[in-house]
């Protein structure tokens, strides 16, 4: 408490959301406009035990498949060096302007550090019924809760979830289910967050929200993807807060549930029959675990 007392003002770390303002360049005319969002826990009483097991199996599946990409070591492109075994004859011509980097090397590459995060999007349209007593968004929820399963034991990747609107279909608010750096099993619960009876899709402030958790992440690589099957409240502001994302190194992906969304994401996948969400969930996952 003394030190508390004593301390000076750069003593205190900036508050999250001052923070997330600041990294995202968002002027404060602009930041009167839109509400950053306060995360919500899923309504108590909820279970995920059910969900669980069943995604269970096909969780085995995905880590299994995980873990085989991670022991895959894979070379990386040659590294040229001004000394060593391996001449390169086709660099040779680089000795001409004093460039003696003409000596081959390959070095091993693990897989990138990367925090991704997942959007869901839980506006009443999800609640739309593919099959007698499954909604859109149990889809989403069930795929997600396998791939964050399976992602998290690999070394190096660093999964979060959130879903919005929050309960009331409040735009400011979102429903956290897992933070980055939590474990899956005790959150499990948080995965059987009902779709919101509310609201339209303020995908805007629920982006800025999942931004600012992934600038706070240690991971270089940052990727946010969102999963939606409507459009933006304020398609402006979207392009406006993706843009800033971009700017702040977060890499985006937007999957659009019937809906085309390349419009709005630098890459977007459209899936016109929902049963097709895992296997593109995992492709993405794949290509992130074997980037450059």
């Amino acid at each position: 408490m003394s030190k508390l007392l004593q301390a000076e003002e750069d003593d205190i770390p900036d508050d999250i959301m001052e923070t997330a303002r600041q990294i995202l360049e968002i002027a404060d005319k602009e930041a009167s406009d839109m509400t950053f969002p306060a995360p919500q826990k899923p309504e108590a009483g909820q279970s995920g035990a059910g969900l669980l097991a069943k995604v269970e199996t096909e969780t085995g599946r995905l880590r299994s498949a995980m873990q085989g990409i991670i022991q895959s070591e894979r070379m990386n492109r040659p590294v040229y060096k001004d000394s060593g075994r391996r001449l390169d004859s086709r660099r040779l011509h680089r000795l001409f302007s004093n460039d003696a980097r003409v000596f081959q090397r390959k070095a091993h590459q693990e897989s990138p550090n990367t925090a991704i995060h997942l959007l869901l999007d839980r506006s009443p349209s999800t609640a739309k019924a593919i099959a007698p007593g499954v909604k859109l968004f149990d889809i989403a929820a069930e795929a997600t809760l396998a791939l964050s399963l399976s992602l998290e034991g690999v070394p190096g990747v660093n999964p979060g979830i959130t879903a919005f609107p929050g309960h009331n279909g409040s735009p400011s608010h979102v429903i956290e289910i897992l933070g980055h750096g939590q474990r899956v099993r005790p959150n499990v619960g948080n995965f059987a967050v009902p779709v919101s009876v509310y609201g339209s899709t303020p995908m805007t402030e629920a982006i800025w929200f999942c931004a600012s958790g992934l600038m706070a992440c240690k991971e270089p690589r940052k990727v946010l993807v969102v999963l939606t099957d409507g459009e933006p409240d304020d398609a402006i502001g979207t392009l406006d807060i993706l843009k800033r994302c971009r700017a702040s190194g977060i890499e985006d992906i937007g999957i659009g549930i019937g809906v085309d969304v390349k419009h709005l994401f630098t890459t977007a996948l459209l899936i016109n029959d929902v049963r097709e969400l895992r296997a593109k969930l995992f492709q993405i996952s794949k290509e992130l675990l074997l980037a450059a």
